[in-house]
């Protein structure tokens, strides 16, 4: 019996033969893709022909064709035809055989990504434009398990990436058969399409004139020459340089034409905010002067390893959020210009940000806090204070907004996004709702249990100077006492807003009723009217890290 496709999402086939047969089979259909070559030919030109026409006479020597073979002639072949191209492909491709970047199991022969951003296998999976796969002359493109293969490793790609539709093919030393994957709309299944097969090339007797064809010898006979299909180049061709649009790459708000980030190589993937994908990158320059100099002496090889920089990218996942990471950069400056020493002791610095708002490049790799001293809860008292004075809340701050420096020595405050500036008399403001709603005051909570959930309309609130400080209380707690970080994390996990307040509510008003020292810290951010009385606060943060948080 056919199993259908949404039961079977989780799995991880054993072959790709049956992948093929439990998913593909009755659900791949036919495509045109002729029509890419129809127009605007005038990319293939004498120079293109000649690439292709190398890349055929090489394989027209060799006895047999392995795949092996076939790979290595391949990537030379797109390596000359991407460098002709230039400017009219978004492409680059990466030989990516045994990286296993997929899954951490499969291994696609040939991989684009956009031209513009250098990355390592370990997050590839996350820029991956498109797939090609390789395979002998003695293999059918018919095939199920083939064909099973490169549509398995495209649907793992949809899904991990969330795009609505990636393209594929699969390529021989005869043929080439295009092939995409597409969601379907309001579902969670998949259609496959396949195009019709391509020959590449026609294996025929030289061309001699008419009056000697009778003269050749069984010896010439023997010898063939490769004449290319046209049709069938111009329409790969052109597949290697067609627009943003046709590609459907929409994983990463990124321009494929933004030189500034072709200066990075992107290492690893570092997490997913609300707003954003944040990535380490290396600085390239840097990487390649160490380099060259490793390439001289070994040992300097290894102490250079950590002299390369390290920068930090967050990325918007569309352009709705461009106006948080506009606002981040008008914020941070602002932070930067009222006392350089604590701003970077405080925050992260922002040396580069897109003119449209889809990503921001920061200086330094920051990490994870996995606990919280009272040195560090005191310098996370600090930084509110600096807040405080300049007049600007943060409105966000949660444990993964609260980070380290590598040495561990400083907590830093990041994120910025929903931050605003008070006019330099108001004490407070009323915006629309945005930010964090676990961690906020049980005023805060209160108010949003009152709002009808289910209306159109975005409620306000007005923050208050003392909201950020009442933020950091919650945190402390969190951070230093399992059981109530048991309690929320469990509340963490419930889906919706209107569930999780009454909740939260419950359970702040317990820690208030059974810890005197809690209820006094609340008491002084309640009546806390100058910068002075921070002071007051860190005294208190001591009673309360001497007494166990019922």
């Amino acid at each position: 019996m056919q199993r259908t496709q949404s039961s079977l999402t989780d799995i991880l086939w054993s072959s790709h033969k049956d992948f093929y047969g439990y998913v593909v089979d009755g659900n791949l259909y036919n495509f045109e893709i002729d029509w890419v070559s129809s127009n605007d030919n005038d990319y293939f030109n004498d120079r293109i022909k000649n690439y292709i026409k190398d890349y055929l006479n090489e394989l027209s020597s060799l006895k047999r064709v392995y795949e092996t073979d076939l790979q290595k002639n391949f990537n030379d072949l797109i390596a000359n035809l991407l460098n002709a191209y230039d400017d009219s492909t978004l492409l680059q491709y990466k030989n990516t055989v045994g990286s296993s970047y997929l899954e951490s199991k499969y291994s696609p022969d040939c991989t684009f990504i956009f031209k513009n951003i250098d990355v390592s296998n370990e997050c590839l999976q996350d820029f991956v434009v498109c797939l090609g796969e390789l395979k002998c002359p003695d293999q059918s493109m018919t095939e199920t398990k083939c064909i099973g293969q490169l549509l398995q490793y495209l649907r793992i790609l949809l899904r991990k990436q969330a795009r609505p539709k990636i393209y594929g093919f699969l390529l021989n030393s005869k043929d080439i058969k295009f092939y995409y994957v597409e969601r379907r709309q309001n579902s969670s299944d998949y259609n496959y399409y396949q195009s019709k097969s391509f020959q590449i090339y026609d294996s025929s007797f030289e061309k001699l004139p008419i009056n000697n064809r009778q003269k050749i010898t069984t010896n010439e006979k023997s010898k063939k020459k490769f004449h290319y299909c046209e049709d069938t180049w111009k329409i790969f061709t052109k597949f290697l340089i067609m627009n943003m649009n046709f590609y459907r790459y929409e994983t990463l708000n990124i321009d494929p034409c933004d030189n500034q980030l072709n200066k990075y190589l992107i290492t690893n993937r570092l997490g997913y905010g609300l707003t954003s994908k944040v990535y380490l990158l290396n600085d390239k320059e840097n990487n390649n002067e160490n380099q060259q100099t490793n390439n001289n002496n070994k040992r300097k090889q290894e102490n250079n390893t950590n002299d390369i920089k390290s920068r930090v990218i967050k990325i918007s996942k569309n352009n709705g959020y461009s106006s948080e990471f506009l606002n981040e950069l008008m914020i941070t400056k602002k932070l930067k210009e009222k006392d350089i020493h604590k701003f970077e002791s405080f925050f992260q610095e922002i040396i580069y940000s897109s003119p449209t708002g889809n990503y921001l490049i920061f200086n330094n790799e920051l990490q994870k806090l996995a606990s919280l001293s009272l040195t560090q809860s005191e310098n996370l008292i600090d930084i509110i204070e600096y807040l405080y004075d300049s007049n600007i809340i943060h409105r966000d701050i949660r444990p993964n907004n609260l980070m380290s420096d590598k040495s561990g020595q400083y907590i830093k405050l990041i994120d910025f996004g929903f931050a605003f500036t008070l006019d330099i008399n108001d004490k407070s403001k009323e915006l629309p709702i945005a930010g964090t709603i676990t961690y906020a005051s049980y005023e805060f909570l209160n108010f949003c249990s009152k709002i009808e959930h289910n209306t159109f309309w975005s409620p306000s609130y007005r923050y208050d100077k003392t909201f950020d400080l009442k933020c950091v209380l919650t945190i402390i707690i969190y951070m230093i006492n399992e059981n109530v970080q048991a309690k929320l994390n469990s509340i963490e996990e419930l889906l919706s807003t209107k569930e999780k307040i009454p909740r939260l509510l419950e359970l702040w008003e317990n820690v208030k009723n059974k810890n005197t020292k809690y209820s006094k810290l609340l008491n002084t951010i309640n009546k806390l009217t100058k910068s002075s009385d921070f002071q007051t606060l860190k005294d208190q943060l001591k009673e309360l890290y001497n007494k166990k948080i019922q």
